[in-house]
């Protein structure tokens, strides 16, 4: 596919990104050597014309967006305007592109905003339609479901038939599955006490530099007075605190939680662990 020039904004001088990028919180993007506009997408949303649905998965993966035309070009906002990212962004469009910065998280709150509706749709049913034999939304499948068909219509001719063969060969079917079920249970109880007795000896302890990131996940929906106790609990995790990715979900219209989230201290007493929140509503 050939692609067009491309243009970079020269609104703001380099320092003076820099000092946006940093004041916004894009932690981690590089102002490169030639300045970038920041734009607010809170402030400014993007024109939902100029995005395209096929592109959804180029939004998320490399953080832009298209915003606006000005002066007959295409302004793209992206949050890391690194050599690489604005490679992809350039092969994406046939014509010549204004890069500008933003904000990760008010760019993500645009592409929410704008595909919500795809966004909710591939998170309920997405496994469903891709990999229907991987999801549990179908409880029977198709094979099983024609199976216990036959065998319906297999009964059914045999009590027809032969009623008394058929009745007391379904007694004793469902006598051995009762005593199936208890010899498996009893197999059970058995090994749990096995392992109970002969449970091996505690693994050695773990230096704290090699021990895993974990990121915590914690969902909240109008349950402001549960937060206390549960920031202590959380500040409490026997675990060291530089390794723990702790985040609060709320919901945006949850205005009650949200308050208390971002009244809440975000460290704790001994400046460890930090608490963040992230405001989605789907």
């Amino acid at each position: 596919m050939g692609v067009g020039p491309s243009v970079d904004c020269d609104v703001v001088p380099h320092a003076s990104a820099a000092r946006l990028l940093r004041a916004a919180g894009a932690k981690g993007a590089r102002v490169q050597s030639k300045p970038f506009r920041f734009i607010d997408l809170k402030r400014d949303p993007p024109d939902p014309a100029l995005s395209r649905t096929s592109d959804l998965d180029k939004y998320c993966t490399h953080l832009f967006l298209p915003w606006r035309r000005e002066a007959g070009r295409l302004v793209v906002a992206c949050v890391e305007p690194t050599p690489i990212h604005l490679a992809h962004i350039r092969a994406a469009y046939r014509e010549p592109v204004v890069f500008a910065a933003a904000e990760q998280g008010a760019l993500l709150d645009a592409v929410e905003s704008q595909y919500r509706e795809r966004l909710t749709h591939e998170a309920v049913y997405g496994l469903a339609e891709a990999e229907p034999e991987l999801c549990a939304n179908r409880t029977v499948t198709k094979g099983q479901a024609q199976t216990f068909a036959c065998l319906t219509i297999a009964g059914l001719i045999a009590i027809l038939l032969w009623p008394r063969f058929a009745l007391a060969t379904l007694a004793g079917f469902l006598a051995a599955a009762y005593l199936a079920n208890i010899l498996f249970r009893t197999v059970l109880v058995w090994l749990g006490a096995a392992e109970i007795f002969d449970a091996p000896p505690p693994p050695a302890p773990v230096a704290d530099e090699d021990l895993p990131l974990y990121t915590i996940l914690v969902p909240l929906y109008r349950e402001a007075n549960v937060l206390p106790a549960l920031t202590r609990s959380l500040r409490g995790l026997d675990y060291p605190p530089d390794l723990l990715d702790i985040k609060l979900v709320v919901e945006a219209d949850d205005a009650d939680v949200l308050r208390h989230v971002q009244a809440a201290p975000m460290r704790d007493a001994h400046g460890g662990r930090c608490l963040l929140y992230t405001s989605r509503c789907v």
